[in-house]
């Protein structure tokens, strides 16, 4: 199926859905949209990642877990080349949704979530069942102003929030401390 046949028949399924007598400059955006959609789904190289189906026998790194510190540990230990490192990562694909902030809060009980909720509580989340609230965590790294995967909940608030918290807290403690070094990625 090439895309040519894809853009028809969104373009076909777009003309039924808003009705018959559609005019040229409805029909645009929908093909626009349909374009940067299989565009993005088709032809981005970041969407599809890398699978390793041959391992090693051995390998000098393991690291379990993309998420806020993972991928960043093990793009400093492959800066040199006689490693081996392996990264076990659980999530999956991700999806045009996981690129766009605003988005996120379609993720929750998704298959990007791991679904866990809270222990019963006597004083929140009483509309939901049992009093449990949803604890949503990401199975892939997501791409938000900071990136999350298991150690930040999908909201864009929280990521923003703690983005600005870091500036604080490093600003504070290099002006407290000279003696602080820092590596140059940093």
């Amino acid at each position: 199926m090439n895309v040519t046949t894809i853009v028809g028949a969104a373009i076909k399924a777009a003309t039924v859905l808003l009705g018959v007598s559609i005019g040229k400059i409805t029909i645009i955006p929908v093909l626009i949209v349909a374009l940067m959609y299989f565009n993005y789904d088709l032809m981005d190289p970041e969407n599809h990642p890398r699978v390793t189906k041959e391992l090693k026998k051995s390998y000098d790194f393991i690291v379990i877990g993309g998420g806020s510190a993972g991928n960043v540990i093990v793009n400093r230990l492959t800066e040199n080349p006689e490693w081996n490192v392996l990264l076990l990562e659980a999530g999956g694909h991700e999806t045009e949704i996981t690129d766009v902030p605003i988005l996120s809060l379609y993720l929750h009980k998704s298959k990007v979530d791991w679904k866990y909720r809270t222990q019963p509580q006597s004083t929140a989340c009483q509309a939901m069942v049992d009093h449990r609230c949803s604890w949503t965590r990401g199975k892939c790294s997501i791409s938000l102003p900071i990136g999350f995967g298991e150690s930040e909940a999908p909201f864009l608030v929280s990521p923003v929030l703690t983005l600005m918290s870091s500036i604080m807290t490093a600003t504070t403690s290099l002006e407290q401390n000279s003696g602080i070094s820092w590596l140059p990625f940093f």
